[in-house]
């Protein structure tokens, strides 16, 4: 993996975590996974990491979140 995506990946990750930290956001565990409808792990960024898609997320649980990174 090249340095440009994981920096895009880190920042993704970050405006998230600042949104749920200023309150803006609920925290994923409080919410249902988007597939399976279990308790959310936490959020999937499932456009990418690009900056006009950082915020674009769904709430996923940990099973679901590995199996959409494998697909």
């Amino acid at each position: 993996m090249n340095d440009r995506w994981m920096d895009a990946k880190y920042d993704s990750a970050l405006a998230v975590r600042r949104e749920v930290q200023s309150g803006r956001w609920p925290s994923a565990q409080t919410r249902r996974c988007h597939h399976c409808r279990g308790t959310a792990w936490g959020y999937h960024h499932y456009m990418g990491y690009a900056r006009r898609h950082r915020l674009t997320v769904r709430a996923v649980c940990g099973i679901c979140h590995r199996h959409l990174h494998r697909k």
